[in-house]
């Protein structure tokens, strides 16, 4: 979330010395607050409960996991803590050039015989970074960073990496500087607690916002958000210290933190010096007509104290919805109110400037959706004739815009010369309704600065001088691009002029014109003198591909961004600026945080052409093709954004690069509802044609096959293409495969809407579904659920997280294979998993993780390999069996190799079971005699019990996994023919099923309740077993493991069956208790214990 956040790796120059620092000029001094009349100040009731910690990011997630798991998961990373401190000879690992791509025989080979190159899931950098994040503080000094240790997440800061040789540095860093540390999560809330976000408020003190997984979604219908501060300066005395939370008014309360253009929170110093930062809290309204309100405050970060930041009672602070600070005197300035108004703080009260068009259209609901970080979307700054700077589509009455780009970043015909354009541009952009940035003044009409005909411009786009006046933008449109304002031509590479612009020394005669053309004129030198050879994270790009986007001073340090043309999001490349000279440190460059990770894509050096694809009535469809370079794809896979105001930028991520190195091609489409093409392409309302956004999707795909003909000349009857999305894209993935199952092969549904209540008119696809809502209403013709018996066919995968919200889960699994349902009955090409422990997103546990792209692997190779025609072939990678957590299930039987920690806990237990054997237990102890072949394929042991425990890939039975209301877990295995020696072991947190030629281990959803036996029952109508295990529905996946952690790892074999309990098991289907049951003989008094 913070702008000076990037993916580095530290150089170290020895062990017994500080590293060199770039940055050594003292932070800014903040704003401090007026005498104000009346301070309110008073304390907050705490929250009641338990908070143990924060949380886990992405780049932690791997290290976290290794708490979870007996032994470090095989990802062939260093097990040196990268960035290590003073005290001792440390390794600094660094980063294979290849990043995981691993030459493959068999399988990975392409029709041709050469070897392709895949990319690992296990490996994948997207998936489980090998780069730390590095949060760089405001005046460079500092850097910090997560590190997982045996207590828990601490937050590490230490000294800035050096950027460019060692002479190039500025000065050394002092002790106190290099490492303080602060306990974040404790270890007993890893994979529960999730750090939502972390950045710096001065030199020593971080703001982190988390959440609570384990308290659910809140009333909004979101996780609870809280804030926490992490002062390094307490660790002077009494070292490592804790965080401390911010209060909040009730156990009802959110906590969010709103933030500057730059992305920082908004702070000030008050009258003694103390820093406080404003803090929204948002609670129930209690009031007719109000769902909630919002409260602004500032919050002492010293002494705990929060005081209301309403300026006057006529306007309080409930009535706001974005602000902006005064950087002088630390008082709001600006502010834009619920109703659309903006209003300018003057000597004589607040000025009324006018009403903001998109903010009035939108209302409430974009800040309602925000989480944790209130990011400036409408506001940019205030200027010292009492205007405002702002983001906003231009009125009826708008006049041409002063600035707008030239024809040929447009990508379109036609376009008018000269004066011409820029009626065109006015033109267009009120026909797209795009954002432009605009001047609001008290009793004018807003004054357009810059207009783009086709793309949104953002808050953050905007580029600022220390004063507050733009002085350059960046548009993201099919590419991004800077243009610098005001400027028609660009003047000398005058680069002092820059100097002055950003610290505000505009001398007289410098004029805007002027300003923008020194501007240009640094991004004409930035373009001309950018190295030959840039490095990116271990990868060697031409510094030809880089285009300049922007440029900020830290002290006498400059980072210039830029973009390339596979990278999603920017570079930033350290210099120097002497005089009228541009000189690099070193020629790595690093990449933000806050944009996608895409340096597999980056490796495979994919192409990527954007477009614009016309679709009549004047309307065209954004989108990206991204092909593999100097190979034909054998499938393409068509993406789809998250949801309506999401979209796809330039360049290919981490998933594009992942996809490109198996074989396909990957379209990612814009389709009407999606985000930064203008407020008329975002209403993603059906037209008067009654069209709706799968016909974008539609269009662009025969685009691709017809027109640019991606998988060659002839295309078969059904062409080998996948649909794929989350959310709103896996709701258009269900839709695509019920409308169009002729075009798309099969769909890969993550998370798909379910169920809205009502179900808004962009969520309809096209126009047949609206001629059937006519008739039938839209819940029964828009949700994937009404819509089981037409989906029973259709080759579907569906992922879901078990504690996303109700719109996204249940609901279609239970309308398309009910509870208590037959395997007869069940869907005969879909693939279903829910995976426990994981909120909006997943991807909090990294087996889970790997597991899901695993089977979106395989799904896609099982369904497209088989269509892909000539020479042309797809490759697939072995999956690796994680035992990830499943909450719910129905999957197909598959194949997977264990990895290491599967082997590893296997193995525990076998280690029980001759315990037991030696113990005397006389069931187990006969075993060996009566079932060893069985269970020396199944990986326990080899000619006998006290084998290796090592298996290898064996096939995982066809099952359902389910949790029932009553708190039995149900697990249905359906098997080809009658299993030989099944035998089933229940422990604290797995369950161990075993057969010849058949092994499975599945981590419980829920706590098994001690003392309690299994049952099992034979299918009627298949070749099967239902096992039910009693279980504790208060506690899930996780919070078992982590009780199972924190007891010790101890496992005890709570219960089995043997194959003469399943002999004997009933026909009858299962019920909600164990009448008729066959159970085991026996149920242990007495723990047996390793």
């Amino acid at each position: 979330k913070h702008p000076r956040s990037f993916f580095v790796e530290v150089p170290w120059r020895g062990a017994d010395c500080c590293p060199a620092i770039n940055f050594g000029e003292p932070m800014p001094a903040l704003p401090r607050s007026r005498a104000r009349p009346q301070r309110l100040r008073r304390r907050w009731h705490a929250v009641v409960g338990l908070l143990a910690g924060l949380a886990l990011t992405s780049s932690v997630r791997e290290l976290a996991w290794s708490l979870m798991a007996s032994q470090s998961r095989p990802s062939g990373r260093s097990q040196v803590e990268p960035w290590a401190g003073i005290g001792g000879p440390q390794a600094t690992p660094q980063l294979p050039r290849t990043l995981g791509r691993t030459a493959l025989g068999g399988e990975g080979k392409s029709g041709g015989g050469e070897t392709k190159t895949l990319i690992r899931t296990g490996q994948a950098e997207f998936l489980s970074p090998r780069e730390q994040s590095l949060i760089l503080s405001p005046n460079g000094v500092r850097t910090g960073r997560f590190v997982v240790e045996p207590h828990g997440v601490d937050l590490l800061i230490e000294v800035a990496p050096t950027f460019g040789d060692e002479g190039q540095s500025t000065g050394m860093a002092s002790m106190r500087d290099v490492r303080e540390r602060i306990n974040l999560v404790e270890s007993s809330a890893l994979g529960i607690i999730n750090l939502a976000g972390a950045t710096w408020l001065d030199d020593r003190m971080f703001l982190v916002t988390s959440t609570d997984a384990s308290m659910g979604l809140n009333s909004f219908g979101d996780e609870k958000t809280l804030a926490w501060i992490a002062d390094a300066r307490l660790t002077e005395d009494r070292g490592p210290s804790k965080a401390t939370q911010v209060p909040v008014t009730s156990d009802t309360c959110s906590l969010h933190v709103p933030v500057g253009i730059d992305s920082l929170p908004l702070r000030r110093l008050d009258d003694r010096g103390n820093l406080e930062v404003l803090l929204v809290f948002k609670d129930f309204a209690y009031e007719p007509g109000r769902k909630y309100k919002w409260t602004w405050a500032w919050y002492n970060t010293q002494d705990g104290a929060v005081e209301d930041a309403a300026v006057d009672t006529d306007f309080p602070t409930s009535e706001w919805r974005e602000g902006i600070l005064d950087p002088l005197y630390g008082a709001i300035d600006a502010v834009l109110a619920n109703n659309g108004t903006v209003f300018r703080r003057s000597p004589n009260g607040w000025l009324d400037l006018g009403e903001h068009q998109i903010a009035a259209r939108e209302g409430m609901g974009t800040m309602d959706a925000a989480r944790h970080w209130l990011q400036q979307q409408y506001l940019v700054s205030t200027a010292a004739d009492y205007t405002v700077y702002a983001v906003d589509s231009l009125g009826a009455f708008a006049k041409a815009p002063q600035n707008f780009p030239p024809a040929g970043d447009l990508l379109v015909e036609d376009i008018p010369s000269g004066s011409a354009m820029a009626d065109w541009v006015l033109e267009q952009s009120k026909k797209r309704k795009t954002a432009a940035l605009v001047q609001l003044q008290s009793g004018r009409p807003p004054r357009p600065l810059f207009v783009h005909p086709f793309a949104d411009l953002t808050v953050k786009q905007v580029f600022l001088s220390s004063s507050g006046e733009p002085l350059s933008v960046v548009v993201d449109d099919l590419t991004s691009r800077a243009y610098a304002l005001g400027a028609q031509a660009a003047g000398s590479d005058d680069a002092s002029a820059l100097k002055r612009m950003i610290m505000g020394e505009k001398s007289g005669d410098e004029s805007s014109s002027k300003q923008g053309a020194a501007m240009a004129s640094i991004f004409k030198a930035l373009r001309e003198k950018v190295p030959e050879t840039v490095t990116v994270s271990g990868v060697s790009v031409s510094g030809k591909m880089l285009e300049p986007l922007s440029i900020e001073q830290h002290s006498k340090r400059w980072l210039a961004y830029f973009r390339h043309p596979v990278l999603v999001g920017r570079v930033a490349l350290p210099c120097r600026i002497e005089g009228s000279e541009v000189v690099w440190i070193g020629a790595e460059a690093f990449r933000q945080t806050d944009e996608g990770q895409s340096l597999e894509a980056l490796t495979l050096s994919p192409v990527v052409e954007p477009r614009r694809i016309p679709i009549g009535g004047g309307r065209d469809v954004p989108a990206y093709l991204i092909l593999p370079s100097g190979a034909q794809p054998a499938g393409l896979v068509v993406r789809v954004p998250d949801g309506v105001g999401s979209r796809f930028k330039s360049g290919a991520d981490g998933m594009d690069g992942w996809l490109v190195s198996r074989g396909y091609a990957v379209l990612k489409v814009n389709p009407r509802g999606s985000a930064g093409f203008g407020q008329a392409w975002a209403a993603a309302e059906a037209t008067e044609d009654r069209t709706g956004f799968l016909d974008d999707i539609v269009a662009a795909v025969r685009w691709a096959l017809d027109t640019r003909k991606v998988l060659g000349e002839t295309v078969a009857d059904k062409p080998a293409v996948a649909v794929m999305g989350s959310y709103f894209g896996g709701y258009a993935a269900v839709q695509a495969m019920l409308y169009h199952s002729d075009l798309f092969a099969c769909g890969v549904a993550i998370a798909p809407t379910q169920a809205l209540t009502p179900w808004p008119a962009s969520y309809v696809p096209n126009a047949e579904a609206q001629a059937r809502i006519e008739e039938e209403g839209k819940n029964k013709v828009l949700a994937p659920g009404a819509r089981a018996a037409d989906l029973q066919n259709t080759p579907l995968l569906v992922i879901e997280y078990e504690k996303d919200s109700d719109q996204a889960r249940d609901v279609f699994i239970n309308r398309i294979a009910p509870l208590g349902c037959s395997a007869e009955e069940w869907p005969k090409k879909l693939h279903y998993v829910q995976y426990a422990g994981e909120s909006h997103g997943g991807g909090a546990i990294v087996g889970n993780l790997h597991d899901q792209y695993y089977r979106i692997d395989a799904f896609l190779y099982g369904q497209l390999s088989k269509l892909t025609g000539g020479d042309r072939q797809l490759s697939r990678e072995a999956r690796v069996d994680e035992a990830p957590f499943i909450s719910a299930a129905l999957l197909p039987s598959t194949m997977g190799k264990p990895s290491e920690t599967v082997r590893d806990f296997e193995q525990m237990f076998e280690q029980l079971l001759e315990t037991m054997d030696a113990a005397g237990f006389k069931d187990i102890a006969n075993l060996t005699e009566t079932g060893a072949k069985y269970y020396s394929s199944g990986g326990f042991g080899g000619d006998k019990m006290g084998g290796e425990g090592k298996r290898g890939a064996l096939p995982q039975p066809k099952h359902r996994v389910t949790v029932r209301p009553d708190g039995i877990l149900e697990v249905t295995i359906v098997f080809p023919e009658e299993p030989e020696g099944l035998t089933v072991f229940l422990s604290e947190v797995a369950l161990h099923i075993r057969a010849k030629r058949t092994a499975m281990t599945m981590m419980l959803p829920r706590k098994p309740i001690p003392g309690a036996a299994m049952w099992s029952f034979r299918l009627p109508d298949k070749i099967g077993y239902t096992i039910q295990i009693p279980a504790d529905i208060s506690i899930g996946a996780i919070e078992n493991w982590q009780l199972f952690n924190m007891e010790g790892r101890y496992q005890t074999l709570m219960s089995y069956l043997l194959p003469k309990d399943f002999a004997k098991a009933s026909q009858k289907p299962p019920d909600l208790g164990p009448a008729d049951a066959a159970s085991q003989d026996q149920v242990f008094e007495a723990e047996v214990v390793v």
